[in-house]
């Protein structure tokens, strides 16, 4: 299972995201995890959340899904990739190399709850 936690609170609506001009996706870091069954996969206290989101919202959900950051010269930040046996989640800052694959679904649904959870 994969979690993704931010203590962000979005407050103009997702929708606003792509309008956005790029300098401001990048206005404010705040901590972000991502924890695969439990267990803390990465976690950035100064990750940059909208900018995360801007790249998942024009992603086409059919391609593999590279988020790299213009704030650190480490990428990609996070990687969800088709292999044979499913997708797999990687990160240049990972704490532990997750052999586990998953459902492209697996990962939508993670970051649409966390979505949910930082709109409201």
């Amino acid at each position: 299972m994969i979690e993704f936690l931010c203590d962000y609170h979005l407050e103009n609506g997702v929708d606003k995201i792509s309008q956005l001009e790029y300098s401001k996706l990048l206005d404010e870091g705040n901590n972000f995890c991502v924890k695969i069954n439990g267990k803390v996969f990465f976690e950035q206290p100064l990750f940059p959340v909208m900018e995360f989101l801007y790249f998942y919202l024009k992603w086409d959900k059919k391609h593999d899904f590279i988020y790299n950051t213009i704030e650190s010269e480490e990428n990609p930040m996070i990687s969800f990739k088709r292999g044979i046996s499913g997708w797999r989640i990687d990160s240049v800052w990972k704490q532990f190399d997750c052999k586990e694959r998953f459902r492209v679904e697996d990962f939508i649904m993670a970051v649409e709850k966390m979505i949910d959870n930082i709109s409201n």
